[in-house]
């Protein structure tokens, strides 16, 4: 056997063992490398699984107590080799024509295309191969989505806004605003939110995409989504714009809005305005397939069971499942008088209100020093009689990176405790550093030392000691450090919500740590040791040298106490406020939540990346 058969029976095997959950992270390292070094690869991968999915779903004796049969396995490896060596043979199809599938696949091309591009897109492998082989030919093995030919493209797709958008498993920024896609080309977004203009001749489509969130624009002018979730609103289409899942088709009417949700094996449809068409194989019903309406105010979701068939149920749709239909503005934070008295009758070492006019400075309300430092261009937003600031909501290099810092260090031990109190907006579920405290590096090559953090998790990776999905980080380390296995750190038992105002304070008492979240304790723990001096106060970013973990959202009433504050003082600081706050809209369901937050399938390389920053 030469090296290269070697390598696809061996990156076979391990996709196999992925995809029945028993592959280790060593063996997604290893797969990983392979792909980067051989690109050619690349395409056993959509090729190989393209083929086990189509097994799942068409023969359930293709397993045997739960093992992949060796007939079957080398009958993949054969097919994957087959069409690698098949090369330039692909199909491709005229502008405006819909891909054609092959005979043998045809009532399930559209699902293989999604579960093909579901694993690949997940794995963080999808567009950044495909970045490298952009002006090459892609195989297309009957499922995966026709390529158009480059000179008559179907349609015009394009980028045109994004919010701290992170692209492939490099964490690099691929696509810039304004960037046209072509059919065919994986976007694989791993955090941010992007949105999508698409044109063609019959019709006008806008995509929302919320990371973590795999899509590939298809030849039908539409796009097949693997995970995560989209927002579309359709107009002026003379035939219906479609949306490929892993559970079925979704045919989206001229004037609808709605939003598509994919995460832990179900798929949720969600109609806001309109009508909506979903094509859902193998039903329940032990039809061969199902069509399900569902209309304005409604919802589906649609889930898999072990036996091959799908189930379907109806429920009520959802805009605030979907951070693109809450407006940053919507939730208005408005300050009373008598909030701003309780605080500095709490005797604060810094206070700030953000209330000024200087966009390069922010004025501490509760004494003569430790001011604060915009570095970057920072916004500041009107809420009524209060203003707060906003970060990272220019699509520009400069107000993506900017960062506050008070303008000299504290050189007093806190050796009877601290709090720290904000009010947070964040604009979506990201990995994000509100408030840090960073010492002096030990030599000036090294990176600063935290002695504190308090963090946001983002919606992708799996718990570690220093994130938890969708939660936030209390941590506490003395000696100041950026390994990551010192100091002790806490995380809420809730997830943080999106686009509303919540009251965040993190206390510690002696050798107790708390973390309340509106009012209300959400996490504890205990470390006996103090905070140390000389630390600078740092928000919106890891620090000063690493512009990692940016806080994309808004920040209000940010308060540092050299003392623990009370229950009574929380709850009292948190009533004030919302006392004279207009009604909450609901918060989401536990379901929206978990579905908002849920991983893709393989994401060990991103973490790696922030175990490699510290902190």
């Amino acid at each position: 056997m030469n090296k290269s058969r070697q390598n696809e029976f061996e990156l076979t095997r391990i996709l196999m063992a992925a995809v029945d959950g028993q592959a280790t992270d060593a063996e997604l390292q290893r797969a990983n490398a392979m792909v980067t070094d051989d690109p050619a690869l690349a395409r056993v991968v959509v090729d190989v699984l393209t083929q086990e999915s189509w097994l799942t779903w068409h023969s359930t004796k293709a397993r045997q107590d739960g093992e992949l049969r060796g007939d079957l396995l080398q009958q993949i490896v054969a097919a994957a080799q087959s069409t690698a060596a098949a090369g330039a043979r692909e199909t491709t199809v005229s502008a405006g024509a819909p891909a054609r599938r092959s005979d043998a696949r045809s009532a399930s091309g559209w699902l293989l295309a999604a579960l093909a591009a579901s694993v690949v897109v997940a794995a963080g492998w999808g567009y950044h191969i495909g970045r490298s082989q952009r002006d090459a030919p892609v195989a297309n093995s009957g499922a995966s989505p026709a390529l158009q030919d480059e000179e008559a493209p179907a349609y015009d797709a394009r980028i045109v806004h994004r919010t701290a958008c992170l692209w492939s498993s490099s964490g690099d920024v691929l696509f810039d605003d304004n960037y046209a896609l072509r059919v065919g080309e994986a976007l694989t977004l791993l955090e941010g939110l992007a949105q999508l203009q698409i044109d063609w001749s019959a019709g006008q489509a806008t995509l929302e995409i919320e990371g973590p969130a795999g899509l590939v624009l298809t030849a039908d002018h539409g796009a097949s989504l693997s995970h995560g979730k989209l927002t579309a609103d359709v107009a002026g289409a003379a035939s219906p714009f479609r949306l490929t899942t892993p559970n079925g088709e979704v045919e989206v009417a001229e004037g609808t809005k709605l939003g598509l949700a994919i995460a832990g094996g179900a798929v949720e449809v969600h109609v806001f305005e309109g009508r909506a068409l979903a094509k859902i194989p193998w039903a329940d019903d032990q039809s061969d397939s199902k069509q399900v309406t569902v209309g304005t105010g409604q919802s589906l979701t649609i889930s898999a069971a072990s036996d091959g068939r799908v189930h379907w149920q109806r429920g009520t749709a959802s805009r605030d499942s979907f951070a693109w239909q809450r407006s940053m503005g919507a939730d208005s934070l408005r300050i009373p008088p008598q909030y701003v008295q309780a605080v500095l009758e709490a005797k604060p070492l810094l206070y700030w209100r953000f209330e000024e006019a200087n966009p390069d400075h922010v004025t501490n309300a509760a004494g003569d020093r430790f001011h604060g430092r915009v570095v970057g261009t920072a916004e500041f937003v009107k809420h009524g009689d209060n203003q707060v600031v906003e970060l990272g909501s220019t699509p520009t290099e400069r107000a993506y990176t900017t960062f506050l810092t008070t303008d000299e260090p504290v050189a007093d031990v806190l050796d009877e405790g601290y709090s720290i109190e904000a009010w947070v907006k964040p604009s979506h579920y990201h990995w994000a550093t509100l408030v840090g405290m960073v010492c002096p590096p030990p030599a000036p090559e090294q990176r600063r030392p935290h002695a504190f953090l308090l963090e946001l998790g983002g919606p992708r990776a799996a718990a570690t000691s220093i994130e938890h999905p969708g939660r936030i980080r209390f941590l506490h380390r003395n000696p100041p450090s950026d390994d990551v296995s010192l100091g002790t750190s806490i995380f809420s038992e809730q997830a943080y919500d999106l686009r509303q105002w919540q009251h965040i304070v993190a206390v510690k008492r002696g050798a107790a740590m708390a973390l309340y979240v509106n009012g209300k304790l959400t996490a504890a723990g205990d470390d006996t040791t103090p905070l140390p001096a000389g630390w600078r106060l740092i928000v919106g970013q890891l620090d000063e040298g690493q512009d990692y973990r940016r806080f994309i959202g808004q920040l209000d009433e940010l308060a540092v106490y050299p003392r623990s504050l009370t229950e009574q003082e929380i709850r009292s600081h948190f009533e004030l406020s919302r006392r004279s706050q207009r009604a909450l809209p609901p918060p989401a369901t536990d379901r929206a939540v978990r579905l908002q937050i849920k991983p893709p399938a393989v994401d060990w390389s991103e973490l790696v990346q922030g175990l490699a920053r510290g902190a």
